[in-house]
């Protein structure tokens, strides 16, 4: 059961279906639980995506090694390349968004991955190379 739904099926055990201003009335109770429910597909739907980031970013690790100390155009390549998959998803479906494939997504995932992957790398090129000038 969603927590929104419980949650509300406590207040309303407790009668605290009550606003700032007081009670609420029917439509005002409908508004907010489709209001809540919404924010919390949405959040879920986010954890997932996360999760599939996340989780693409180890096959990239255990495939090409965790610590890839890549040149930022080695890093624009892969992007390109990336993206190139994208593109082709996209003239395949022929520009008809309800007939594109679920590679459609695993490409979207893969280049917000690897996205990651660069910044990660820069942040660490960037870190290190302060840490030694400041030696």
């Amino acid at each position: 059961m969603s927590t929104v739904i419980q949650e509300l099926i406590e207040n309303a055990e407790k009668g605290k279906l009550i606003s700032a201003t007081g009670l609420l009335s029917y439509d005002d109770l409908i508004r907010e639980l489709k209001s809540k429910l919404e924010k919390e597909k949405q959040q879920i739907r986010f954890q997932k995506i996360t999760q599939d980031i996340f989780t693409e970013i180890k096959r990239q690790d255990d495939k090409w090694g965790e610590d890839r100390d890549n040149h930022p155009l080695v890093w624009l390549s892969i992007l390109q390349e990336e993206f190139g998959e994208l593109a082709r998803e996209i003239n395949d479906a022929d520009f008809k968004p309800f007939e594109l494939s679920e590679n459609y997504r695993t490409e979207l995932v893969q280049i917000v991955a690897v996205g990651m992957q660069a910044i990660k790398n820069f942040d660490t090129f960037t870190v290190n190379l302060k840490t030694s000038t400041n030696e």
